[in-house]
């Protein structure tokens, strides 16, 4: 009853037409929209206004404070390998902002920034630390 070449026929033509709506479902889905941040004006981005690197005078304790234009949103986390402190920030470096100076510390040897490729509107900050410590983020109206 199987071999019977209608049978045979009709099960070839209901897979050809459940493939084929299959293809054409799946093939006329929108893909997502990317939006194109290109044309956003840079003044109406948060500004990183300033950094400072506030030392404990027993040395045990050392604040990275950012402040910015506004209030900004971030992540943080600690590379091991070499040994760094990464803050990613939705905010663009102010006018001639460029790092907090001369650091005189114990536990960070250099802060300097970097833009993030896939998003242009962020900064990345990396702390290059001397020794392995753990860490705390806070955020205060417009400072983490």
């Amino acid at each position: 009853m199987f071999y019977k070449k209608g049978l045979r026929r009709k099960n070839i033509i209901s897979l050809l037409i459940t493939t084929f709506l299959t293809f054409l479902v799946f093939g006329c889905a929108q893909a997502p929209v990317k939006k194109e941040v290109a044309g956003i004006i840079e003044e109406e981005s948060t500004q990183i206004e300033s950094i400072k690197v506030i030392s404990n005078p027993s040395d045990e304790v050392t604040m990275i404070e950012i402040t910015s234009s506004r209030p900004v949103s971030y992540a943080a986390f600690k590379l091991v390998q070499p040994l760094r402190l990464i803050v990613d920030l939705n905010a663009l470096p102010g006018q001639g902002l460029t790092g907090p100076g001369d650091i005189n510390d114990r536990l960070v040897k250099d802060i300097y920034f970097e833009k993030v490729k896939d998003r242009p509107l962020s900064t990345r900050l990396i702390a290059t630390l001397t020794k392995d410590v753990e860490y705390n983020v806070r955020e205060e109206d417009k400072t983490v």
